[in-house]
């Protein structure tokens, strides 16, 4: 696993999130926060930037962000984390004994990665040397002053993945094999938990696909029943005032709100939501940049309680309505397929 240089200004950091091959975005947002082209990296004379992963897929200069995080890593000007989409990249690229991808080669996953795909064609041997780069990357980051993470801070994940790489081909398997401790950690902090629901409250997610089970904030959570839409995440995805069973949420994280602040990304928040922190030390820095929203970082100077003030963006609000128009599209459909399964249901 890679780590940061011993000279990394761990003080002054501009936390970025998901940029899903927005490199026009990431630039524009460079420049924004004082950063200076230096070849074909970028720089900054005091400060240093924190990635949070998901530099891959959906976006069209998938390639170029990769080099261009890569290269701000390799001069000393960044530290790149592990998101999910790097993850299931590396097991779609990588084989377990019996020659077969570790990650399924469906419609759905390679649906997922196409985008990635057409930006390498006819540079695969290239595609590997990131995959290679990928393995090494470090899936959370722990200053004492400061947590980062892709999608969830879990103690008890994060405990046993300490130490570990990808770049153990053991160590590999196992993390892509259902149901080991492994598989189960790295989902859990590179995904974020998840709780089952009841078919009638089944939803669509923001590729189309049916979930019925609900990701769900770790952060927080009260002893008494509190409804889907307190509880969902991303914020505002859901406004069912069903109640949900305290005793779905034993395996779920509880992080208090006012310990060490700790900044992710991944679930795709509204491109019009509040650009603020969820709570005093709880920031979650992914307003959708994949799919047209903003793309947003966090100027973090040491503060032990997070600021709205401290949040930098390019495109804001752009296409705020269209990605409202999507989901709601979406939901409709799935809301008809369930009433056709299930017509009793009031969903």
């Amino acid at each position: 696993m890679t780590t940061p240089p011993a000279a990394f200004n761990f003080t002054s950091l501009d936390i970025i999130p998901d940029i899903h091959g927005q490199l026009d975005k990431l630039e524009a947002l460079l420049y924004r926060l004082g950063y200076d082209r230096t070849g074909s990296s970028w720089s900054h004379p005091q400060r240093k930037v924190l990635f949070l992963g998901d530099y891959i897929d959906r976006g069209p200069k998938t390639r170029g962000t990769l080099h261009l995080v890569k290269n701000m890593v390799d001069e000393g000007s960044a530290i790149a984390l592990m998101g999910n989409h790097e993850f299931n990249a590396i097991g779609f690229h990588s084989k377990d004994s019996s020659g077969q991808p570790l990650r399924e080669h469906n419609s759905k996953n390679i649906q997922q990665h196409q985008a990635t795909l057409d930006d390498f064609a006819g540079n695969e041997s290239e595609l590997a040397d990131f995959i290679a780069w990928m393995k090494g990357l470090p899936m959370f980051l722990d200053l004492g002053s400061l947590r980062a993470v892709h999608a969830c801070w879990c103690e008890k994940s994060i405990s046993l993945l300490k130490g570990s790489t990808l770049e153990d081909d053991a160590f590999l398997i196992a993390a892509n094999t259902e149901g080991t401790p492994e598989y189960v950690a790295i989902e859990t902090i590179l995904k974020g938990p998840q709780i089952p629901l009841p078919p009638h409250l089944a939803f669509a997610d923001k590729d189309g696909q049916t979930r019925n089970e609900l990701r769900v904030r770790w952060w927080g959570h009260e002893k008494k029943q509190q409804s889907v839409a307190e509880v969902a995440m991303p914020p505002g995805c859901s406004d069912s005032t069903d109640l949900i069973a305290p005793e779905l949420f034993t395996s779920v994280p509880n992080y208090d709100p006012n310990s060490v602040p700790v900044f992710f990304g991944h679930y795709w928040m509204a491109p019009d939501w509040p650009q603020k922190p969820l709570a005093n030390s709880i920031c979650c820095l992914d307003f959708s940049a994949g799919t047209g929203g903003p793309l947003v970082a966090y100027r973090w100077d040491g503060e032990e309680e997070l600021f709205a003030s401290a949040f930098f963006s390019v495109e804001r609000i752009e296409a705020a309505e269209r990605h409202r128009a999507k989901w709601a599209e979406i939901e409709r459909q799935v809301r008809e397929e369930a009433h056709k399964k299930y017509p009793e249901s009031p969903y």
